[in-house]
């Protein structure tokens, strides 16, 4: 992963200049009590109000996942001693010149010794622990290779505490249901539900509902090797409720259970959305209650991954309530509803190669209107519908769901694969 600086100017153009003297360090010690976390490739900030001007940790232990691990490390090391190929990477950057798009540092400084211990770290990448180091003038060329600056300036962080904000888990009392920072309190309750006040494991009391056998099926995603079908069912909490199949692989014929899977890691996966909020043009904004499998099996009969044509049965299937972090992480709500859905076979069948998501005419490309001009017709938009609309679907390229690339959020429910990296963060690039 290349490795860029990203200038703060935008955000901290109050920070004030400063001058090093060649001929010692410059000694300090400080309590990051701002440390500011930017998830894009695991960077911290400090916070400007402790100290002037910005200093920055960045990690890339593991590039692929940009997840940090605990422990102690040597900040002198062979790979850590240019930035080009640091794994514990601290710096510093200063007299910052220019206006605007123009702005940038002039002056940075670069690990040179020192220990950086990370104590502790939590799921979401906060990070605790010290720090002691001498960071020297240096140039960074256009490789990333890191030169020091023949008598020129340095600090040394003599003693520093950080602490980002890790979460700290909450089970006191508690024997089932969510830590806080999710993880699961005690053993859980396996097929049982955690009570609301999470101290015992009781009987789920679940709703049965009926689904629908003829699904809506959304094909906007195949070329991701991901397929989606929605169901309404009845009864319904709110209008507009619906649950929906979804497949993120290739599958082949055969039973596939339902139980111990998260919605972060699963290829076969069912969920429920109930209260679902739009905004005044229609668009998805929020849910108010989502729901994931528990326990079941579905049986699948047949699948094609071209068409998505699918011939398959849902087996007493539960699904529970949850939540759903920003990595799809799904996990049960202690004391959260349920729905049961005993036996459901459906089908869908991709006969109508003019269609590309109901059950429409063939001079339609995805609606549920009776006019042979594809979004003209004035009728609900579904799942399928074409890409040049304005509907309250996924498929239409300019609403607020993942699929578009437009945003992180999980917020339209699904976890589609055509959107990897979301917003930048909004930090411009400036060259030193």
């Amino acid at each position: 992963m290349k490795k860029l600086f990203v200038s703060a100017f935008a955000v901290f153009a109050c920070l004030l200049s400063f001058n090093l003297s060649a001929a010692e360090c410059t000694g300090f010690s400080l309590e990051w009590s701002g440390l500011t976390h930017y998830e894009l490739n695991s960077f911290y900030l400090a916070d400007e109000t402790d100290y002037d001007p910005n200093l920055w940790m960045q990690f890339y232990q593991d590039e692929e996942t940009g997840k940090i691990t605990a422990g102690t490390y040597d900040l002198g090391s062979t790979i850590n001693s240019t930035y080009k190929t640091c794994t514990e990477c601290v710096y510093l950057q200063s007299d910052l010149v220019g206006e605007g798009e123009d702005a940038k540092y002039s002056k940075v400084y670069y690990q040179k010794s020192g220990t950086l211990t990370i104590e502790a770290v939590d799921a979401s990448n906060e990070i605790k622990g010290t720090i002691q180091a001498v960071l020297a003038e240096a140039t960074i060329a256009d490789d990333l290779t890191t030169t020091f600056v023949t008598d020129g300036g340095c600090i040394e962080i003599e003693t520093a505490t950080f602490d980002s904000g890790v979460c700290v888990p909450d089970c006191t009392g508690k024997i089932c249901g969510d830590d806080g920072c999710g993880g699961t309190c005690g053993e859980g309750c396996g097929d049982l539900a955690c009570s609301e006040d999470q101290k015992s494991c009781v009987e789920y009391e679940c709703t049965k509902i009926t689904l629908n056998n003829d699904p809506v099926f959304d094909g906007s995603y195949i070329e991701y090797g991901s397929y989606s079908y929605q169901f309404n069912h009845t009864p319904v909490a709110f209008e507009g409720d619906y649950t929906t199949f979804e497949l993120y692989d290739v599958i082949e014929a055969g039973s596939y259970d339902l139980a111990g899977t998260n919605y972060a890691d699963c290829d076969v996966c069912m969920q429920l959305f109930e209260d679902i909020q739009y905004d005044e043009e229609g668009y998805m904004t929020g849910i108010g209650k989502r729901f994931f499998q528990k326990s079941g099996t579905v049986t699948v009969n047949s699948f094609n991954e071209t068409t998505g044509a699918i011939d398959a049965a849902l087996n007493n299937v539960r699904l529970v309530e949850v939540t759903v972090d920003s990595d799809w992480n799904s996990t049960e709500v202690a004391g959260g509803k349920c729905y049961d859905i005993a036996n459901a076979p459906f089908a869908y069948n991709a006969n109508d190669t003019g269609d590309t998501g109901d059950t429409g005419d063939t001079g339609d490309t995805g609606d549920t209107g009776n006019n042979d001009t594809a979004n003209t017709d004035g009728d609900t938009e579904v799942p399928g519908d074409d890409n040049s609309d304005t509907g309250t679907t996924p498929a239409d390229g300019d609403d607020t769901t993942p699929a578009d690339g437009d945003d992180t959020t999980p917020a339209d429910g699904d976890k589609t694969n055509s959107d990897k990296g979301g917003d930048d963060g909004g930090c411009a690039l400036v060259t030193l």
